[in-house]
């Protein structure tokens, strides 16, 4: 009986699961392809700075002080009033822009220092254009998140299923309309708005969310807020730092070609992982429900099996493709070692996705802080020894080796810390 028990409650969880992220794996889809379409209509010296500017949308999504994870939390527990998802939202717009000023601010330095062949008048209006529609797509996603936590899962897909589709359909016409660099700009700005005007008529007004909360319950919820800002903040440096600012490194080589080669295997190994962490996010929602560690442990290890399960094949699957684009998308040789370094780190770093999710739902997401941390720091000695002996594979080596060794240890203390959290 507890057999079939376990396998009807892993069924019913993977059917939640797929629900919840079905909508966010097309639109990723539709978000990961965009960036590669630069590499067929633009020079290698220009899909270098297109790479570049492309991780800036990564980035100002990222750093989002935890607020869709927030929301889908409070959204699960009936804890979602009007003001408090206007505070939501209102976080999460401050990044894109605050970081935006910054790029621009930094950007003809960098772009000296890495002898980039690009215009910087052009380069630093697409930063612009990344930054706006990254704030309008931000507000779209926290309506997103909300709609997860509320089971909502049609309102869900429209806001990330449009939105998604929109900034592939403007940017290829941009393309086509022979807009270059600044093709990326216009799809990420109409995507944005898409999603913030859909996302609030879904979600957004008073009578869409929860009943106004009480003196105890807000300050609950304010202390939860303060909680996940200074953690994401953190959490969310050391990630961009760790998967995002690899390129940054690789571009001040000079190599335009190791750049673009590593870029484009990187962007085809990473589908696996935004489909696993889009199935994942409704953990968060059903983690925030959870009652005993006993509950935390068997949740845990059924979101594992699932994970494994997928990842796999798919990681197999993408690598392969990795290697092949690498000459028929730029026209340069391939390197099976650098696809192969990014699928073990990436897919090692899968693994973590199902504890994180859990303890975020549990209200503890400082506990990822304990792999990132190290991680972080062994990654910054992998940059600086690659770019003090202009060795581009040494960095990637040391890098994938960091990633594959932290994440697999905090993978296997996860039960224990889910444990912690839930005595």
């Amino acid at each position: 009986m507890a057999s079939t028990d376990t396998k009807t409650g892993t069924a019913a969880l993977a059917l939640r699961l797929v629900k919840g992220g079905l909508p966010a794996i097309a639109a990723s889809a539709f978000v990961a392809f965009v960036p590669i379409l630069g590499s067929v209509y633009l020079s290698v010296d220009d899909y270098a700075v297109w790479a570049l500017a492309a991780t800036l949308s990564t980035i100002f999504i990222v750093f989002d002080f935890g607020t869709p994870t927030l929301a889908t939390k409070l959204a699960g527990s009936g804890e979602l009033d009007f003001r408090t998802s206007l505070t939501l939202c209102g976080l999460s717009a401050v990044p894109p822009i605050a970081l935006g000023v910054l790029s621009i601010g930094i950007w003809p330095a960098y772009s000296n220092a890495a002898d980039l062949n690009s215009d910087n008048g052009t380069a630093i209006l697409l930063i612009g254009l990344i930054s706006v529609g990254g704030m309008l797509r931000s507000i779209g996603i926290v309506y997103g998140a909300a709609a997860l936590g509320r089971m909502h899962f049609y309102r869900r897909t429209a806001v990330l299923f449009f939105g998604g589709s929109v900034q592939l359909a403007v940017t290829l016409a941009a393309l086509e309309a022979g807009t270059g660099l600044v093709s990326l700009g216009i799809g990420t700005i109409a995507a944005g708005f898409v999603q913030l005007v859909i996302g609030f008529a879904m979600e957004g007004g008073k009578s869409r969310n929860d009943m106004r909360l009480g003196p105890d319950a807000g300050a609950a919820v304010r202390r939860m807020i303060l909680l996940f800002m200074k953690t994401r903040v953190f959490v969310a440096m050391l990630g961009l730092w760790i998967t995002q600012l690899d390129r940054w490194a690789l571009g001040l080589l000079g190599d335009a070609e190791l750049l673009a080669r590593y870029d484009i295997a990187t962007r085809f190994v990473m589908i696996p992982k935004i489909v696993l962490i889009a199935l994942a996010a409704g953990l968060v929602a059903d983690s925030s429900r959870l009652a005993t560690k006993d509950e935390g442990t068997a949740l845990l290890a059924r979101v594992q099996k699932l994970v494994l399960l997928l990842m796999v094949p798919l990681m197999v699957g993408a690598a392969a493709v990795a290697y092949l684009a690498q000459q028929t998308a730029l026209g340069i040789a391939p390197s099976l070692a650098v696809v192969a370094l990014i699928a073990l780190a990436h897919g090692a770093n899968c693994m973590t996705i199902a504890p994180v999710n859990v303890l975020a739902g549990a209200g503890r997401p400082d506990f990822e802080l304990r792999y990132l941390v190290p991680l972080a720091g062994i990654v910054a000695i992998a940059y600086a020894t690659g770019i003090a002996t202009d060795n581009g594979t040494a960095l990637i080596a040391l890098w994938a080796s960091a990633m594959m060794a932290l994440s697999l240890w905090f993978t296997a203390s996860s039960v224990r810390y889910v444990r912690e959290v839930l005595t």
